[in-house]
């Protein structure tokens, strides 16, 4: 296998793994807030979202001591875990296309001035 087919393999796993967290988190939250608050699914999964995106308007608020507690647990949770993630996800979208466009301009580059094509080195 070459270190190309590794290391996209590598990123493919990252990326599966970043958004499994987010969709687990999301969902998590949304049950979580149901059944600690008492609320509707909508009303849940809008807290939810509101919360992990750190808007916050105020409109759904837990009224329970633990639910507070576990909203506090959650935000303080789910931001760091969203930045990483979605810091994943983009590397991954304009990293690639950032390395195909790299590529091409060496390879026009190296074409037309062969001498200074540097020798293929193994790591």
């Amino acid at each position: 296998m070459e270190h190309e087919e590794i290391e996209l393999r590598k990123e493919k796993v990252k990326f599966r793994v970043a958004l499994s967290l987010i969709v687990t988190l999301i969902v998590g939250g949304t049950i979580l807030f149901h059944y600690l608050e008492g609320w509707n699914w909508i009303d849940s999964f809008y807290f939810t979202v509101a919360t992990s995106a750190t808007v916050g308007f105020g409109d759904v608020t837990p009224q329970t001591q633990l639910g507070r507690f576990c909203a506090a647990l959650y935000i303080l949770s789910i931001v760091p875990i969203l930045l990483y993630s979605f810091t994943i996800i983009g590397e991954m979208h304009f990293g690639g296309r950032y390395k195909k466009v790299v590529k091409q301009k060496m390879s026009i580059y190296y074409k037309q001035h062969p001498e200074e094509k540097p020798e293929p080195f193994d790591d």
